[in-house]
């Protein structure tokens, strides 16, 4: 028989669990209402038996409901709830330690994830490994994640196949991630072809990126019209697309600022490469020799000899630009200046 003390501990076991499964119950039903505060003060309570309430808990922390934002208690509830196998606590808590830099922590969650099966989860892996050169770790998880015939996973994976030099297994998995509907891969398909020197099939895909949306086409599309390798340059056609593509792209913008000061493709247009140009400044180091030769010859702006030394110096002294040195001796030098 058991003793009236372990019958009584019984007794006291079920009903704290009665009570905190009752507190979880009402926590997210305040927690769906938007109440948070009391949804946070009922899962707190809960969580001391109940491990449904980690999951919520991690995200009230996590998001700053119910009280300040605090990433070390979200931390805290979704190591527990990743603990239980959760595969969005495991996905959550290996973005936040990355967030921190704690990425061996993150990576040991995300294999986590993965091995258990986890879509997302093999594809950041994949990615994570791709970007560390770790091409082998890399080709293993993206070959999983693409068994799934998910696009994105194998557009990674045929990056990793271009790394490896293995160009047919690289054009196949870009073809695969097309037919799963991954419009991205349209632009890698178009860079395969223009590494082949098959120009034409280069131009349709990248027309067919953009076409989808693909603002990284509108660039190569730009710069395919731009590349004398392709025969002449068709810079009417450059700039139709560099002027698509300049809102979402630095090295875009930069190359139709030098069309429009060239005039080529179009009509010459100053006043647009110097707006062009002074957007890129600070980002493309290049575009201060070209500001300086506006403001030196007064190309559609007052001519203002200080502002273009200045810019000739900045582009000199960053060793890029021969000619900034070359604009620099027609100005007088510290000691010529009459200065007191």
């Amino acid at each position: 028989m058991r003793s009236r003390l372990s019958i009584l501990l019984i007794c006291c076991s079920i009903g704290a669990a009665a009570f905190d499964g009752e507190s979880y119950a009402r926590g997210m039903e305040l927690f769906r209402q938007d109440k948070y505060v009391e949804s946070l003060k009922l899962l707190l309570n809960a969580a001391a038996t109940d491990e449904r309430a980690f999951l919520p808990l991690a995200y009230l922390y996590d998001n700053g409901l119910g009280a300040p934002r605090n990433l070390e208690r979200a931390v805290y509830y979704y190591e527990r709830a990743a603990a239980l196998e959760n595969l969005n606590a495991m996905r959550r808590l290996s973005e936040i330690l990355f967030e921190q830099k704690q990425n061996d922590r993150a990576v040991q969650w995300l294999e986590k994830a993965a091995t258990a099966g986890d879509l997302s989860a093999m594809k950041k892996l994949g990615s994570w490994y791709l970007r560390r050169r770790n091409l082998t770790r890399a080709r293993q998880w993206l070959e999983k994640a693409s068994e799934t015939n998910d696009g994105e996973a194998w557009r990674l994976l045929g990056e990793v196949y271009q790394r490896l030099n293995e160009p047919a297994r690289a054009l196949d998995a870009f073809i695969n991630a097309v037919k799963n509907g991954d419009t991205a891969a349209m632009e890698s398909l178009g860079n395969v072809h223009l590494r082949r020197k098959d120009f034409g099939q280069a131009a349709a895909w990248f027309e067919r990126a953009a076409a989808a949306g693909n603002t990284q086409a509108l660039t190569s599309l730009g710069m395919y019209y731009l590349d004398e390798a392709n025969g002449t340059p068709d810079y009417r056609k450059a700039r139709q697309w560099l002027e698509k593509a300049e809102k979402f792209n630095l090295f875009s913008r930069y190359r139709l600022a030098l069309l429009h000061y060239e005039g080529l493709g179009g009509p010459r247009d100053y006043e647009k490469a110097r707006l062009l140009f002074e957007s890129c400044v600070g980002q493309v180091d290049l575009a201060k020799y070209y500001l300086g030769m506006i403001y030196y010859h007064g190309y559609g702006v007052e001519t203002d000899r200080r502002k273009a030394e200045e810019f000739f110096r900045q582009s000199a002294e960053l060793g890029l630009q021969e000619e900034a040195v070359e604009m620099l001796k027609k100005f007088p030098q510290p000691g010529e200046r009459g200065d007191d």
